[in-house]
């Protein structure tokens, strides 16, 4: 569909559409009518958006389908393709859609080559700077040159957290603020949460003891060691031979055994 923009005068055509004011995105054109996504208003209880459509000849607002997760325009600009509850479906941009037969996912297929998605995801980031950096003189540095520079180091890289360094690492060649690099596919681990009491261990004929109770200011009582209580009896010195019932064993860390 091809797209033709008269920009003289462009902001004194502009009209506003009447309806309800709110948390829209998404706007897709149709015939005769506008589509968008609307969203609950911020702060509410963040149900997901719907779908709904503008009739610019019946000057009223209806809904598509709801609720969504994501859509979009089909390629021929004719109908949507919505994710409504777990289900893929096209719909028309039309009053209370249903998807009736959902598109199939579970024979989809991806061939992934890590290290291709790897080389592409780096020259997005580094065209991203390119284009939409606020200074065009890239606050004095050189831009092809930090291309090549850290474009180097993909050939060594072995993680997607290296990919994510790499980029940290060219942005801030800019020295600016907020160019965060966060998000992809990386790698996950069980995150373990472990009490800690508050001391220095110290390690004395192959056992752990209370080297020091660590204590707070007096002004910050809040946190503080749980041994540094009222009617706890534990002193510098004490031996800690076991955790609930779980020997410490001295080759490891200590809390390894919380």
């Amino acid at each position: 569909m091809n797209v033709d923009i008269q920009f003289d005068g462009f902001e004194s055509r502009l009209a506003l559409l009447p309806p309800e004011a709110g948390n829209i995105a998404g706007l897709m054109p149709f015939e005769g009518k506008i589509a968008y996504l609307r969203y609950p208003n911020t702060g509410s209880s963040g149900q997901p958006p719907t779908t709904q459509f503008y009739d610019l000849e019946n000057r009223e607002e209806q809904t598509i389908i709801a609720p969504v997760s994501s859509v979009s325009m089909t390629a021929d600009g004719k109908q949507l393709l919505v994710n409504s509850q777990g289900k893929y479906g096209i719909v028309d941009p039309a009053p209370g859609q249903e998807i009736d037969e959902p598109i199939p996912t579970d024979g989809l297929e991806m061939d992934l080559v890590p290290r291709q998605e790897w080389e592409q995801i780096f020259a997005d980031t580094w065209r991203r700077y390119r284009d939409f950096f606020y200074d065009p003189s890239m606050h004095g540095v050189n831009w092809k040159e930090m291309r090549q520079r850290y474009g180097a180091l993909i050939e060594d890289a072995r993680t997607r957290w290296d990919i994510t360094n790499i980029q940290s690492n060219m942005a801030a060649e800019l020295s600016a603020g907020h160019t965060y690099t966060y998000g992809g596919d990386t790698e996950q681990v069980e995150q373990i949460d472990t009490g800690f009491l508050g001391i220095d261990w110290e390690k004395n004929e192959g056992k752990y003891r209370v080297g020091r109770i660590v204590q707070p200011a007096q002004w910050d009582m809040q946190v503080r060691s749980p041994f540094d209580r009222p009617g706890v009896d534990v002193q510098a010195g004490d031996y800690i031979l076991a955790v609930n019932g779980q020997p410490l064993d001295p080759a490891k860390d200590p809390y390894a055994a919380f």
